[in-house]
């Protein structure tokens, strides 16, 4: 990256081309005006910020917008820049002016670093275009347009760290090197040095992150994450973000970008993950499945069909299909319709001991800190962005159709919530369970290998015949996370 110049001409140097906006005029909910392309116009939903003018600098407000094209099968996102001569509407600069670069995106030597790390192969591998195109782009901008202190003729660009992933060990390696360097005996230690790593990336980033950690009494300011929802189901984004979904509103991508520049730390709640000794993790090549103790996760630890689903369609061959391979391996195991032999045990928050749910048999067991496992996939209602509830989502051998009513009730809202039912030829009534937790252990009894999958946050775990898996919340966080204000 190159230091920019402030004056126009900078998109055009970031392969960009800014617009002066003449005429404009807020007309019908938009910003209508004139460029050299023709006649335009831009939503108050598409601003990502607004740098306002200086009229002692004779400089114009500049709004940076996020174009999307959902057709588009290359690259659906474009960065419009437009230089807009006069005094903007408060419509489209509520919540949005950004009179000066946040501190977090302002690397000092030796006190806050920031790092971004651009996953090439999360998603439809979009996270290195966004990159280049919209959030360098967009970092530098703000810096030298919206800072108001001198610049040196060197940018924020030459004191970035940008690690663009060549495999799967990437993230895994730069999370332990992070560590590492918040450790007393690290060089240049501080306690209050602090960081910023922005993900472009999905929900792997994350659980890579937690865990390169371990989980031990530090003095050292705690790292602060922000996600760019870049791959598949995005589940951690979508929780920590769904109070500001709207119809006809933002886009998640808008979204993520204004939390970027707008947002500020909060507590990310993490759980931890242990398993009987026997288990190992389950990987693409055998060679490389390694006993494992515990994991940390931000997300999920499920048994039964959440978790099938999971493994079975991570595979290179589903893989070609995007988020379709859930559908189609999803369709396979309605059919086949097992049910898992297991043990469920739950401690409440009041603590005392653990006690059985009470089944034999399962379909699903799933433990959540977070609300959403998509967009619009609600498993736990009951969750709001960042409040750390576990929440024990859970139902019996209730057969392939019975469980595909159950999850499609999951899409309208999490209303499977509640949900309660006859069983065939009986009076006996069945639901779905759903109950706060402290702690969750679940004793698997199953003899084939196939069933004894387990999934934290993505990772697949293999635990032995009458083995067990115990979830409990992590008491101190990990890490922070960026979020916009009006969630907290």
């Amino acid at each position: 990256m190159t230091a920019l110049d402030v004056a126009e001409p900078l998109g055009f140097e970031l392969g960009l081309e800014p617009r002066r906006a003449l005429d404009a005029t807020f007309v019908d909910g938009k910003l209508t005006f004139t460029s050299q392309r023709g006649s335009g116009s831009v939503r108050p939903e598409e601003i990502v910020f607004v740098i306002p003018g200086d009229r002692q600098q004779n400089s114009d407000p500049v709004i940076c917008a996020l174009r999307e094209d959902p057709e588009s099968k290359e690259f659906p996102y474009q960065l419009d820049i437009l230089f807009v001569t006069g005094d903007l509407p408060s419509e489209l600069t509520d919540g949005l002016l950004l009179s000066r670069a946040p501190d977090h995106l302002r690397p000092e030597p030796g006190r806050h670093d920031v790092h971004f790390v651009v996953s090439t192969k999360s998603g439809l591998g979009h996270a290195p275009k966004f990159w280049d195109s919209v959030v360098q782009p967009l970092v530098i901008l703000a810096d030298q347009r919206a800072s108001a202190a001198p610049h040196n003729g060197s940018g924020l660009s030459d004191k970035f760290n940008v690690l663009i992933t060549t495999g799967a060990d990437s993230i895994p390696k730069f999370a332990k090197e992070r560590w590492a360097a918040r450790q007393p005996a690290a060089p240049g230690y501080s306690p209050d040095k602090t960081e910023l790593i922005v993900l472009l990336s999905g929900d792997g980033g994350v659980v890579d992150l937690l865990n390169g950690c371990e989980e031990a009494e530090t003095t050292a300011a705690l790292p602060t994450l922000a996600l760019l929802p870049l791959g598949t189901g995005n589940s951690n984004f979508h929780s920590s973000h769904k109070p500001l979904y709207a119809e006809n509103g933002p886009s998640h991508m808008v979204l993520g970008l204004r939390t970027l520049f707008f947002g500020t730390p909060a507590p990310l709640p993490s759980f931890r993950a242990a398993f009987s000794p026997g288990a190992h993790l389950v990987t693409d090549s055998p060679k490389s499945d390694a006993g494992v103790d515990y994991l940390f996760g931000a997300l999920v630890a499920s048994y039964g069909f959440h978790a099938q689903l999971v493994w079975e369609s991570d595979t290179p061959e589903y893989r070609k299909h995007g988020d379709k391979r859930f559908g189609m391996v999803a369709q396979e195991l309605l059919k086949e319709s097992h049910s898992y032999a297991a043990k469920v045990e739950i401690r409440g928050q009041d603590g005392g001991a653990l006690r059985p749910v009470g089944r034999e048999k399962y379909n699903y067991v799933l433990a959540a800190l977070v609300s959403n496992l998509e967009k619009t996939f609600t498993i736990s209602p009951g969750s709001g962005p960042l409040q750390g509830r576990l929440k024990l989502v859970h139902f019996g051998n209730v057969g392939g159709s019975k469980t595909m009513e159950i999850m499609m009730a999951a899409y309208n809202q999490g209303s499977h919530v509640g949900m309660r039912w006859k069983k065939d030829g009986s009076e006996e009534e069945d639901y779905v369970g759903y109950e706060d937790a402290e702690e969750i252990r679940v004793t698997i009894n199953e003899s084939n290998a196939r069933w004894r999958k387990v999934c934290i946050d993505g990772t697949i775990v293999e635990i032995p015949e009458g083995g067990w898996m115990a979830i409990t919340r992590l008491r101190n966080p990990l890490f922070n996370l960026l979020a916009d204000r009006s969630v907290l």
